[in-house]
């Protein structure tokens, strides 16, 4: 099932205002509530604060509560021209140019002082043309046209604000402004005219008469300043009375009088203002039919084939036969309620009254269903813009919804981000105190080793320094050359000087080596380092007289010696010879390469 809404229709006539709301439901429209009024401005009342008085009015005492509202305008203050666009034209911007040019040139205000709008229209055509063939013969050859139209209408801004700012205070939401006539114009070419036929369509209004001619899907549009009003000016400087006296007496007593021989009214009153009304409608003819010749002239149109009237002035009395006599054409009013629906609760007496006003809302009404023959909306800038703002306030607001959840999250992710850091941070502090104190306790144990390392090389070094002695003893006894040497003193050999009896090449001083058998046991026991040793020993000589034979093992003992630099690191020694027995004496002072320490 389809969605049910209202819809509310205002049309604002010169001195009418009249309301309807449709309830639009599955393609349909039912006429819900009808109201409509003869407005009368109160002396020195502005138009704004009149329409507002009497629209509030309506709205109390008709119950209307849709909340979307079209509003219709008199077209007697707006502006019309139908233009013929080049052949040749471009996009869609070039096109509102060219428009745009055409009404700054019809329109006598600035563009910025205008409500506008245009139409543009499509127009094809076949005409049968003269041409000759290859064989020099004349024959007819039927060519296919186009043009293109724009229609254009504009309306003051104040003409229009004066209207919209009150409907806008009433809390309602207006989605469209457009004229009259040209709601007329789509209820007409709705229900009653094909699309292969021309019509006229002529609402007459109090203050002029809008003349529409639908030719196909082309659309003329002309305001002729000759309506009701005229009417009720000619009636009071006929009869001395003022404009509202004139309009009651023409709607008592007022009709179109009939051409020809027929029979005058009894009253003198009415026979008067049908004469009247019948020269205002002669003039209203004259306008109709000039209209007619340039449509058809200027803009190649079709004639009309049946005229459709609508609007307060056409109400009069015999005013159907007074334009079916004078245009030959077959003459009806504008009737568009096959469109419709009427609910029960309308007042169908009220309605019938204002059948002929009340096209123009049913045209209106049309536009919520679909696409309309012809839609040009007059809407106030600033309300264009503020429905547009409005239209993107939702994405703004989520942009804005995005934008702060956006923010939130990033918050959050950030917080959790910072939390799962701060707990790594944490675990690796724990891990680092945890790897600190296994690294302290791994220092202390590494000291309480390297002490007791220290007492275990100490003692070591003491264990290795017992043998040291013996193992000197055993690398000097490897070298020993011959049986017939051998050693008799083993002896640590410190210089008298102690020390610093030592040269730079780690030898005694001669005088501190003299001074050698002068030390004390004391003396000797006081010694803490040895570098030296002192060797003392025999060599055995076979031959007595010869003295080469001990020196040269002596040698030879010397260079063995001097070939472990690992234990020893310089060798010296001194011999004498017993001239009383075959034995040498020597003594070898050895330097050590580590000292020995006590």
């Amino acid at each position: 099932m389809g969605k049910d809404n209202t819809i509310l229709t205002v049309d604002i006539g010169s001195r009418s205002l009249k309301m309807a709301e449709f309830l639009l439901q599955d393609g349909n429209m039912m006429l819900t509530k009808f109201l409509s009024r003869r407005v009368e401005q109160l002396e020195d009342e502005p138009v704004a604060a009149c329409f507002e008085r009497n629209y509030n009015e309506m709205l109390l005492e008709g119950g209307f509560s849709a909340k979307e509202v079209r509003l219709a305008l008199p077209s007697s203050n707006s502006f019309q021209r139908l233009s013929k666009l080049p052949a040749m034209i471009g996009n869609t911007a070039t096109i509102g140019k060219i428009i745009e040019f055409e009404a700054s040139q019809a329109v006598p205000y600035s563009m910025h002082e205008i409500e506008w709008g245009y139409q543009l229209l499509h127009h094809e055509w076949e005409e049968t043309v003269e041409e000759e063939n290859e064989n020099g013969e004349v024959e007819k050859v039927s060519v296919k046209n186009e043009e293109y139209e724009a229609l254009f209408v504009a309306v003051k801004n104040e003409d229009v604000t004066c209207y919209t700012d009150a409907i806008e205070r009433s809390g309602k939401k207006l989605i469209s402004v457009e004229l009259s006539a040209l709601t007329l114009f789509n209820a007409a070419v709705v229900s009653r005219i094909n699309e292969d036929e021309c019509a006229m369509i002529l609402e007459i209004g109090a203050k002029g008469t809008c003349l529409m001619i639908a030719d196909h899907r082309r659309i003329f549009m002309r305001n002729i300043p000759i309506g009701g009003d005229t009417v009720n000016a000619q009636i009071s400087r006929e009869f001395g009375v003022g404009d509202s006296e004139a309009e009651d007496m023409k709607r008592h007593h007022g009709f179109i009088a009939l051409g020809g021989a027929y029979e005058e009214p009894s009253s003198n009153l009415a026979s008067t203002i049908s004469k009247i009304a019948r020269n205002v409608m002669t003039r209203l003819h004259g306008e109709v039919s000039r209209s007619i010749n340039v449509w058809r002239a200027q803009h190649n149109g079709n004639a009309p084939t049946k005229v459709l009237l609508a609007g307060g002035g056409s109400a009069m009395q015999y005013t159907v036969e007074f334009f079916n006599e004078k245009l030959r054409l077959p003459v009806e009013y504008l009737n568009s309620f096959n469109l419709i629906n009427i609910a029960p609760t309308v007042n169908r007496d009220q309605l019938q009254a204002s059948a002929s006003m009340a096209q123009a809302m049913i045209g209106m009404a049309l536009h919520s269903l679909g696409s309309c023959p012809v839609d040009i909306s007059l809407l106030p800038r600033e309300i264009r813009k503020q429905y547009i703002l409005d239209a993107r306030k939702p994405y703004f607001y989520a942009s804005a919804v995005a934008l702060i959840s956006c923010l939130l999250i990033s918050v959050v992710g950030i917080g959790e981000v910072r939390n799962f850091e701060q707990q790594r941070v944490e675990k690796v502090e724990a891990d680092v105190k945890k790897a600190e104190a296994e690294v302290a306790s791994v220092n202390s144990f590494k000291g309480t080793l390297d002490s007791h390392k220290s007492n275990y090389d100490q003692a070591a070094k003491y264990l290795d320094a017992r043998n040291l002695i013996g193992s000197l003893m055993e690398n000097l006894q490897a070298v020993i050359p011959s049986d017939r040497m051998w050693l008799t003193a083993f002896e640590p050999y410190v210089p008298a000087g102690g020390a610093d009896s030592y040269n730079e090449m780690g030898e005694p001083v001669a005088a501190a080596a003299a001074e050698w058998k002068r030390l004390t046991p004391e003396q000797f026991n006081a010694i803490t380092e040895v570098k030296q040793l002192r060797l003392n020993g025999y060599v055995i000589r076979v031959d007595k007289l010869d003295k080469t034979s001990d020196r040269n093992l002596l040698i030879e003992f010397v260079e063995a010696v001097k070939k472990k630099p690992e234990v020893f690191e310089s060798i010296s020694y001194e011999t004498s010879v017993d001239g009383n027995s075959n034995l040498t004496y020597f003594e070898i002072i050895i330097t050590l390469k580590d000292a020995l320490k006590k």
